[in-house]
């Protein structure tokens, strides 16, 4: 309450939905320009809690993989890209994939100077509320653990995750690194 209290004294302030096709490739390079506003696209500046920014824009594999990957559920009618704008000024984007019952947050991204009014939770917020009133979205997944993610009090889910790697000998190399990689996260975790 206190940041949509602070977001209505700063001006006109509104939720927008996209849920086109058209749209939502159009809001989605928006939301890439702003997420690279931020820490997360700085390079050179990592914030605290993180080990290096995470900007779709940063990698062009990455990005040309989220850009397909949202066209494809958009054209299926199953993603939505949801907006706060602040006096005709976009302040966050969230973007949704939709299947069956769940919508699955997979990334937001905020104005740094609106940090004050929260847009994260705020857009968070705003999807928990809509879809209890349109009865379709049953469940969130906010797919992360991050630390900023706990006073939403998820439940946590087990899951098992699968690599499909090139036949091809970058493809070995990556295959190699990924169990190298994963027995040492598994090292680790289990001395601590």
């Amino acid at each position: 309450n206190n940041a949509r209290n602070k977001l209505n004294r700063a001006g006109e302030a509104r939720f927008e939905v996209e849920r086109s096709a058209d749209g939502v490739r159009r809001r989605f390079d928006d939301f890439v320009e702003l997420e690279m506003s931020g820490w997360k696209g700085d390079r050179d500046n990592p914030r605290d809690d993180y080990s290096r920014p995470s900007a779709i824009g940063l990698k062009e594999r990455k990005l040309s993989f989220y850009k397909n990957m949202i066209d494809q559920f958009a054209r299926a009618g199953c993603a939505e890209i949801n907006s706060l704008v602040l006096n005709d000024k976009l302040i966050g984007a969230l973007v949704c994939v939709l299947l069956n019952d769940t919508s699955y947050l997979i990334k937001v991204a905020y104005d740094e100077d609106a940090g004050e009014y929260s847009p994260g939770h705020l857009l968070i917020d705003y999807v928990y509320r809509r879809y209890a009133e349109e009865g379709r979205i049953k469940r969130c997944n906010l797919i992360t653990d991050y630390p900023w993610v706990a006073g939403w009090n998820p439940t946590h889910r087990e899951y098992i995750v699968f690599r499909d790697f090139n036949t091809t000998i970058a493809g070995a190399i990556a295959c190699l690194r990924s169990k190298v990689g994963a027995r040492a996260r598994d090292y680790y975790s289990n001395q601590h």
